[in-house]
């Protein structure tokens, strides 16, 4: 049941002794807002109108915005619930790959540097919140929980001078594992046996940790000579073992864009791209690149 009762004012007094000796009376128009929708609570908004005893006509200025804010908000709150209730709420459960690349200017110094993409896997659940119902569409909110691998790879060349003309060529792969929370805006629309929907937010990832490889090599007039072939963890922030590989930021803050088959309610499809707008290293262009393509199994909610 949704009602929009009247508001009412009432008036209250609150004496203060701030040193035991001196008393100040202060005089309020509390207002009370009760909403039942589904569900009963009361808003209750206390204003302050001076240290005089006030009439009621003092408080219809005051209230005459909150009357109209609190009616607003009662209309959102119907339509929200009469559009959760009717619809129904869906998790969805999903696995997939993630294809992902660094963003960077440089990442081995004073050298020539080619990127790559890493390939990696995703899983997560997400929980589909819908909003509004127009006609065939849908719009939702979609807040989600996934550990995804992100990473890259990376050539290097460069030519030096010492002791005669070399080459120095090394080639790199990260794996980093991330726990992300995006929060997506979904608009679907068709029957319920096919249905495209498209989907924007924000993310937040932490980072976890990873491996790395890396290998180097030395090439002279002469032969090849291989410098180095390591791998290890990778950790954030400084690490006293020469063998980990550091980045300065854990925290990455992103944009998603996505779109998607949803078939008989039964498997989900998505494609999503997401846009780091932080850096992994705190003096260089580093940011991550990643495409996921997952398959998803709703669960409706009733």
């Amino acid at each position: 049941m949704f009602k929009i009762p009247k508001v009412q004012i009432s008036f209250q007094r609150y004496v203060r002794d701030q040193h035991f000796h001196k008393k100040q009376e202060n005089w309020f128009c509390v207002v009370n807002a009760p909403f039942n929708v589904g569900h009963s609570f009361l808003m209750s908004v206390k204003l302050h109108v001076g240290n005089i005893n006030p009439r009621k006509e003092n408080c219809n200025q005051l209230t005459t915005s909150l009357i109209k804010m609190k009616n607003v908000v009662s209309i959102a709150l119907f339509s929200i619930f009469f559009s959760i209730s009717s619809y129904g709420q869906t998790l969805i459960p999903k696995v997939g790959v993630s294809f992902s690349t660094l963003h960077a200017d440089e990442f081995v110094t004073q050298m020539d540097n080619q990127f790559g993409n890493k390939t990696g896997y995703s899983f997560g659940i997400g929980y589909n919140i819908p909003v509004k119902l127009s006609g065939n569409g849908l719009l939702s909110i979609q807040p989600e929980i996934s550990y995804v691998q992100k990473g890259f790879k990376v050539d290097a060349e460069g030519e030096f001078f010492y002791e005669g003309a070399y080459t120095l060529n090394t080639h790199q792969e990260y794996s980093i594992h991330y726990l992300e929370f995006p929060i997506l805006a979904k608009y679907e629309l068709g029957p319920d046996n096919f249905r495209f929907s498209v989907s924007v937010g924000p993310s937040v990832g932490f980072g976890l940790g990873g491996r790395y490889t890396s290998v180097a090599t030395r090439t002279d007039e002469v032969e090849t000579t291989e410098l180095f072939n390591t791998k290890g963890d990778i950790r954030f922030f400084q690490s006293k073992d020469p063998n980990e590989a550091n980045f300065d930021h854990n925290i990455d803050f992103g944009l998603q864009l996505g779109v998607g088959v949803s078939v008989f309610n039964k498997i989900a499809v998505d494609v999503r791209y997401g846009n780091s707008f932080t850096n992994i290293n705190e003096y260089s262009d580093s940011k991550n690149r990643v495409l996921q393509v997952t398959v998803g199994v709703p669960i409706i909610i009733k």
